[in-house]
């Protein structure tokens, strides 16, 4: 039987209205999308999709994270094996970001111009789902 993944990812948002977008480095020996991209990883083993979330922003950016609501739900594949990906919208709780080896530069990116970021195939879907319900929708709560 195939393994099933869960990821997360979250989009942060700063008190300017600014998403943090970070630039993945690249690695020769990794499939993953080299670019731009929302923080995000998969869940270990016993912790909640909040608390990885939380995890992955403070591993890849130093930043203190609290997932709020989730925006976004799709399945997929990665890897040739199915996929769950849970999109949070996430608020900062301390911290500056700083850059780890996975990353390569971070860009604090006003919400008019997150379009014009090619966040590969999977991160462009879940950006096209948070700008359709920031423009009015009401689902995301103040």
């Amino acid at each position: 039987m195939a393994q099933f993944n869960v990821r997360v990812l979250g989009v942060l948002m700063n008190d300017d209205g600014e998403i943090l977008l970070l630039k993945r480095a690249p690695n020769p020996n990794s499939p993953e999308h080299v670019g731009w991209e929302f923080c995000g990883g998969g869940i270990e083993h016993s912790e909640t999709p909040e608390e990885a979330i939380a995890r992955e922003y403070k591993e890849e950016t130093g930043l203190r994270v609290e997932a709020m609501q989730i925006f976004n739900a799709r399945t997929g594949t990665r890897e040739a094996a199915p996929l769950l990906n849970i999109a949070y919208l996430c608020r900062l709780v301390s911290g500056k970001a700083a850059l780890t080896a996975e990353h390569e530069e971070f860009a604090w990116v006003a919400i008019e111009d997150l379009a014009d970021y090619d966040l590969g195939r999977h991160n462009n879907l879940d950006r096209d789902a948070f700008l359709a319900i920031s423009h009015g929708s009401g689902m995301i709560e103040e």
